[in-house]
Protein backbone atom coordinates (compact mmCIF):
# COMPACT_ATOMS: atom_id res chain seq x y z
CA UNK A 1 0.00 0.00 0.00
CA UNK A 2 1.35 3.70 -0.86
CA UNK A 3 0.04 6.84 -0.43
CA UNK A 4 0.49 9.49 -2.56
CA UNK A 5 -0.24 13.38 -2.26
CA UNK A 6 -1.40 14.77 -5.71
CA UNK A 7 0.12 18.17 -6.40
CA UNK A 8 -1.79 19.52 -9.29
CA UNK A 9 -5.49 18.39 -7.92
CA UNK A 10 -6.70 20.36 -11.21
CA UNK A 11 -4.87 17.90 -14.43
CA UNK A 12 -6.30 14.75 -11.26
CA UNK A 13 -9.86 15.94 -11.83
CA UNK A 14 -9.58 16.68 -15.21
CA UNK A 15 -8.26 12.72 -16.13
CA UNK A 16 -10.80 11.72 -13.52
CA UNK A 17 -13.59 13.42 -14.15
CA UNK A 18 -13.46 14.68 -17.84
CA UNK A 19 -11.25 12.54 -20.08
CA UNK A 20 -12.37 9.30 -19.05
CA UNK A 21 -8.23 8.17 -17.98
CA UNK A 22 -9.73 5.93 -15.49
CA UNK A 23 -13.02 4.39 -17.36
CA UNK A 24 -11.93 1.17 -17.55
CA UNK A 25 -12.15 0.77 -13.21
CA UNK A 26 -15.00 -0.05 -11.55
CA UNK A 27 -16.91 2.38 -8.87
CA UNK A 28 -17.22 0.55 -5.63
CA UNK A 29 -17.66 3.21 -3.71
CA UNK A 30 -18.49 7.71 -4.03
CA UNK A 31 -19.40 10.27 -1.49
CA UNK A 32 -19.12 13.69 -2.76
CA UNK A 33 -19.64 16.90 -1.65
CA UNK A 34 -20.48 20.52 -3.46
CA UNK A 35 -23.32 22.50 -1.60
CA UNK A 36 -25.37 18.84 -1.06
CA UNK A 37 -23.94 15.46 -0.74
CA UNK A 38 -24.02 12.86 -3.57
CA UNK A 39 -23.48 9.43 -2.30
CA UNK A 40 -23.20 6.24 -4.74
CA UNK A 41 -22.70 2.75 -4.12
CA UNK A 42 -21.32 0.84 -7.27
CA UNK A 43 -22.21 -2.67 -6.30
CA UNK A 44 -24.68 -3.70 -8.74
CA UNK A 45 -27.42 -5.71 -6.88
CA UNK A 46 -28.85 -8.99 -8.60
CA UNK A 47 -31.89 -8.50 -10.59
CA UNK A 48 -33.67 -9.33 -14.19
CA UNK A 49 -33.53 -5.44 -15.06
CA UNK A 50 -29.62 -5.22 -14.61
CA UNK A 51 -27.49 -8.08 -14.97
CA UNK A 52 -23.94 -7.74 -13.72
CA UNK A 53 -21.74 -7.38 -16.61
CA UNK A 54 -19.26 -10.47 -17.18
CA UNK A 55 -20.34 -11.14 -13.46
CA UNK A 56 -18.23 -7.93 -12.19
CA UNK A 57 -19.18 -6.80 -8.63
CA UNK A 58 -19.52 -3.05 -9.50
CA UNK A 59 -20.64 -0.54 -12.57
CA UNK A 60 -17.75 0.20 -14.19
CA UNK A 61 -16.48 4.36 -13.49
CA UNK A 62 -17.01 5.09 -16.99
CA UNK A 63 -20.46 4.14 -17.60
CA UNK A 64 -21.20 6.74 -14.46
CA UNK A 65 -18.76 9.39 -14.99
CA UNK A 66 -21.02 11.04 -17.14
CA UNK A 67 -23.58 12.07 -14.80
CA UNK A 68 -21.25 12.47 -11.56
CA UNK A 69 -19.61 15.09 -13.83
CA UNK A 70 -22.70 16.80 -15.13
CA UNK A 71 -23.15 17.20 -10.47
CA UNK A 72 -19.61 18.85 -10.28
CA UNK A 73 -20.67 21.42 -13.13
CA UNK A 74 -22.55 23.86 -11.11
CA UNK A 75 -21.65 26.52 -9.76
CA UNK A 76 -20.88 25.14 -6.12
CA UNK A 77 -17.19 23.77 -5.79
CA UNK A 78 -16.26 20.90 -4.92
CA UNK A 79 -15.44 20.11 -1.11
CA UNK A 80 -14.60 17.18 -0.53
CA UNK A 81 -14.33 13.72 -2.36
CA UNK A 82 -13.81 10.23 -1.05
CA UNK A 83 -14.16 7.61 -4.01
CA UNK A 84 -12.75 3.79 -4.34
CA UNK A 85 -12.38 2.14 -8.02
CA UNK A 86 -11.75 -1.45 -8.11
CA UNK A 87 -9.98 -2.44 -10.96
CA UNK A 88 -12.42 -5.28 -12.98
CA UNK A 89 -11.98 -8.86 -13.11
CA UNK A 90 -10.47 -9.15 -16.40
CA UNK A 91 -8.28 -6.36 -15.31
CA UNK A 92 -7.23 -8.46 -12.35
CA UNK A 93 -6.56 -11.67 -14.50
CA UNK A 94 -4.72 -9.17 -17.41
CA UNK A 95 -2.26 -7.91 -14.57
CA UNK A 96 -2.24 -11.13 -12.71
CA UNK A 97 -0.61 -12.92 -15.83
CA UNK A 98 1.71 -9.50 -16.75
CA UNK A 99 2.74 -9.82 -13.48
CA UNK A 100 3.64 -13.46 -13.60
CA UNK A 101 2.42 -14.04 -10.33
CA UNK A 102 1.41 -17.41 -8.44
CA UNK A 103 -1.96 -16.13 -7.54
CA UNK A 104 -4.88 -17.38 -8.64
CA UNK A 105 -7.74 -14.18 -9.70
CA UNK A 106 -10.44 -16.29 -7.81
CA UNK A 107 -8.24 -15.90 -5.03
CA UNK A 108 -8.09 -11.72 -5.31
CA UNK A 109 -10.63 -9.66 -3.36
CA UNK A 110 -9.58 -6.90 -5.49
CA UNK A 111 -6.98 -4.18 -6.50
CA UNK A 112 -8.19 -0.78 -5.18
CA UNK A 113 -7.15 3.10 -5.45
CA UNK A 114 -8.70 5.08 -2.55
CA UNK A 115 -9.08 8.83 -3.92
CA UNK A 116 -9.88 11.53 -1.03
CA UNK A 117 -9.88 14.83 -1.57
CA UNK A 118 -10.52 16.88 1.71
CA UNK A 119 -9.77 20.41 3.17
CA UNK A 120 -7.83 21.52 -0.73
CA UNK A 121 -5.90 18.16 -0.08
CA UNK A 122 -6.19 15.24 -2.85
CA UNK A 123 -4.79 11.78 -1.59
CA UNK A 124 -4.49 8.37 -3.85
CA UNK A 125 -4.24 5.53 -1.29
CA UNK A 126 -3.76 2.14 -3.13
CA UNK A 127 -5.01 -1.11 -2.15
CA UNK A 128 -4.77 -5.00 -2.43
CA UNK A 129 -7.30 -7.43 -0.83
CA UNK A 130 -6.80 -11.31 -1.03
CA UNK A 131 -9.02 -13.80 0.30
CA UNK A 132 -6.66 -15.58 1.92
CA UNK A 133 -4.52 -14.79 4.55
CA UNK A 134 -0.56 -14.46 2.52
CA UNK A 135 2.71 -13.13 3.45
CA UNK A 136 3.45 -12.28 0.23
CA UNK A 137 3.60 -8.72 -0.33
CA UNK A 138 4.36 -9.16 -3.98
CA UNK A 139 0.81 -8.61 -5.38
CA UNK A 140 0.80 -5.28 -3.25
CA UNK A 141 3.94 -4.31 -4.54
CA UNK A 142 3.38 -4.91 -8.07
CA UNK A 143 0.06 -2.92 -8.28
CA UNK A 144 1.97 -0.08 -6.20
CA UNK A 145 4.08 0.08 -9.15
CA UNK A 146 1.03 -0.05 -11.39
CA UNK A 147 -0.37 2.93 -10.32
CA UNK A 148 2.73 5.24 -9.49
CA UNK A 149 3.43 4.07 -13.32
CA UNK A 150 -0.16 5.50 -14.35
CA UNK A 151 0.22 8.77 -12.87
CA UNK A 152 3.55 9.12 -14.12
CA UNK A 153 2.10 8.39 -17.75
CA UNK A 154 -1.03 10.75 -17.04
CA UNK A 155 1.73 13.54 -15.85
CA UNK A 156 0.00 13.51 -12.69
CA UNK A 157 2.53 14.90 -10.33
CA UNK A 158 2.55 13.28 -6.77
CA UNK A 159 4.74 12.93 -3.92
CA UNK A 160 4.51 11.51 -0.31
CA UNK A 161 2.19 12.86 2.20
Amino acid sequence: MISLRVESRKDFFRHLFLQGSFDNFLLADLTLRTDVRLEIDGRLLPGPEEPSAAGEPARSWGSLRPRISSFLTGEAPLRSLKLVLLLSRRKTEEFLEAQRMDLAPEDVEGFFVNILYAQETLTLTTGCGLKRFSLDRGPEKAWDRQIARLLEQLEIKTREP
